[in-house]
């Protein structure tokens, strides 16, 4: 009929999705994700258990951050895995279904150690964009080690 006729006219002229707006979205949806999960994290741990102890010690190992919260959001074929520093730095992957949660996780742990020496620099403000080369070339070698299919 006529009617269908112009459904399918206009679900064909509908403008496919950018992948990097996409992206975004699914981004932004799972940092609100990764605050929940640290928010359940937080109250499921012990006192004192994401700092250091009364007496200056180091935190328990049952809450203790740095903080792999893992997978916390997906999206069609997309997945976000989260990691948080000791700091509250998240850091999050988008990644799709050939990555693991494994190799995923394994990537972000072994990235926390030259995140945080670039976070420690004294002269660096906190919310600035990490344009360091060095950091960058570290991240994708990580990259090509773990992610790699």
């Amino acid at each position: 009929t006529a009617a269908t006729q112009q459904q399918q006219h206009a679900v064909a002229h509908v403008p496919a999705v950018d992948a990097s707006h996409l992206h975004q979205f699914v981004m932004h949806a799972a940092c609100d994700a990764a605050d929940d999960a640290l928010w359940h994290e937080a109250a499921a741990a012990p006192p004192l258990a994401f700092g250091a102890t009364a007496y200056g010690g180091a935190a328990s190992s049952s809450g203790a951050v740095p903080l792999a919260l893992r997978l916390v959001d997906r999206f069609n074929d997309l997945s976000v895995t989260a990691h948080v520093t000791a700091g509250r730095y998240k850091m999050l992957l988008l990644h799709d279904a050939r990555i693991s949660e494994e190799a995923a996780t394994s990537f972000m742990r072994d990235v926390h150690e030259p995140l945080v020496k670039v976070m420690l620099n004294p002269l660096r403000e906190a919310a600035e964009y990490i344009a360091c080369p060095k950091f960058d070339e570290r991240v994708r070698s990580l990259a090509k080690r773990h992610l790699s299919s």
